[in-house]
């Protein structure tokens, strides 16, 4: 799992320093570096376009990163991390990392994509 993980935090993530807030968006704001930023802009509601930005990048991270994911599945080399009986929405992807992260205290500690496979491995576990 560690080298799993690391390998797509490598590939995906670009670490930014602090967290960005839907309310806080703007073109300087490179990637969600912390599960906390991603949840936070997954959640994003209302038609401003900060709130707009935030849940285009959700999106996008989401579809990235399980792109990412089922390459290297596919490639043999790698297990999945999670395991759904059918496709899994990115809404539904997003729900999880919300119902993952809440309550914890530790969200700003743990990367955007190690919180989404966290999420993802506790929802849709493998046998």
């Amino acid at each position: 799992m560690t080298r799993f993980v690391s390998v797509f935090a490598l590939g995906l993530l670009t670490a930014t320093s602090g967290s960005v807030g839907a309310q806080s968006l703007d073109d300087s704001d490179a990637a969600a570096a912390s599960a906390r930023a991603l949840i936070d802009m997954c959640a994003a509601t209302g038609d401003s376009s900060d709130a707009i930005k935030a849940r285009i990048f959700c999106h996008g991270f989401l579809t990235g990163t399980l792109q990412f994911h089922n390459a290297l599945v596919s490639g043999g080399d790698f297990r999945p991390i999670a395991c759904p009986s059918a496709g899994v929405t990115r809404a539904e992807a997003a729900r999880a990392l919300a119902e993952w992260g809440s309550g914890r205290s530790d969200l700003e500690q743990i990367s955007a994509v190690e919180g989404l496979a966290r999420a993802a491995q506790a929802k849709w576990p493998c046998g």
